[in-house]
C-alpha cells in the first residue's frame, strides 16, 4: 500500500514491546522457570533471527520497486535532522535516569522498573499511532506543570530529610510520560516522506543507543551523583 503512512506500523511494533514486557512480567516470570524461560528465549531468537533473513530477502527482492517508487516522489527538504537523533536521545536519558533514580534511590522493589519502561512505551504507540493524541500545546504546558512538580517534591523532600515514596513515584512519572510524550509527538510532526524512512528510523534507533551509552557509561565515569536524571530534565526543557 504505497499511498498509506507507514507511521502506524510503527505504533503497532511499541504495542507489541508493550504486550511483551507485560506478558514475560507477569506470565512468563511466574508460571514458568528459569531453565524453562531460557528454552524459549533461545527458540524465540531463532525465530528472529529467521524473520530476520525472511525480511532481508524480501527487501532485496523489492528493491527495484521501492526504487521506482522513490524516484517518483519529491526530494523533501529537511533542516531539522538532528532532532530526529535529538529526540529520541532525550527521552530514553530521561527514562533510564529516572529509571535509576527510582530503583536506587527511592524503593528496590521487584518489577519496578516496568512502569517507566511501559509508560516510555506506551507513549511511542500513542505519538505514532494518529496526531491526535498529542495535543501540542497541552502536553507542552503538562510538562511545564509536572517539571515544576518534581522539583518541588524534590526540594522539599531534601528539606524534610524523607518525602515518602508515592508522591515521588508519581512526580518522576508524571514527567516522564509526557516529557516521553511530548518528545515522540514532536518527533512524528517531524516525520519525513517515505524516501526517508530509513535515516528516520536510523535517527530514533541512534538516539536512543545514545541515551543509553551516555547514562550507562558516560554519567557513572563523569559524575558522583544521579547528574544525570537533571541534565536530561534540563534538555527536555
Amino acid at each position: 500500500w504505497p499511498e498509506r503512512s507507514p507511521y502506524r506500523l510503527y505504533a503497532l511494533s511499541n504495542a507489541a514491546s508493550l504486550l511483551a514486557l507485560a506478558l514475560a512480567t507477569f506470565w512468563f516470570d511466574v508460571q514458568f522457570t528459569r531453565e524453562t524461560q531460557a528454552r524459549i528465549w533461545a527458540g524465540s531468537f531463532v525465530l528472529y533471527g529467521l524473520a530476520i533473513l525472511s525480511a532481508g530477502v524480501i527487501a532485496i527482492r523489492s528493491k527495484p520497486a521501492a526504487a521506482a517508487l522513490e524516484q517518483s516522489r519529491e526530494k523533501q527538504e529537511s533542516h531539522s535532522r538532528w532532532l530526529w537523533l535529538a529526540l529520541p536521545f532525550c527521552s530514553s536519558t530521561l527514562l533510564l535516569s529516572i529509571t535509576a533514580k527510582l530503583t536506587q534511590d527511592y524503593a528496590v522493589v521487584p518489577f519496578l522498573w516496568t512502569l517507566p519502561l511501559g509508560l516510555y512505551l506506551f507513549t511511542y504507540v500513542l505519538a505514532f499511532d494518529h496526531p491526535r493524541w498529542y495535543p501540542r500545546r497541552f502536553c507542552a504546558g503538562a510538562l511545564v506543570v509536572a517539571l515544576i512538580f518534581i522539583w518541588v517534591i524534590v526540594f522539599f523532600g531534601r528539606l524534610q530529610g524523607n518525602s515518602g515514596f508515592f508522591l515521588p513515584l508519581l512526580a518522576h512519572l508524571a514527567v516522564l510520560g509526557f516529557g516521553c510524550q511530548f518528545c515522540h509527538g514532536e518527533l512524528y510532526r517531524l516525520r519525513p516522506k517515505t524516501h526517508d524512512l530509513s535515516g528516520y528510523y536510523l535517527g530514533i534507533a541512534g538516539g536512543g543507543l545514545l541515551g543509553g551509552l551516555f547514562v550507562s557509561l558516560a554519567a557513572p565515569a563523569w559524575f558522583r551523583t544521579h547528574a544525570e536524571l537533571p541534565l536530561s530534565l534540563l534538555l527536555c526543557a
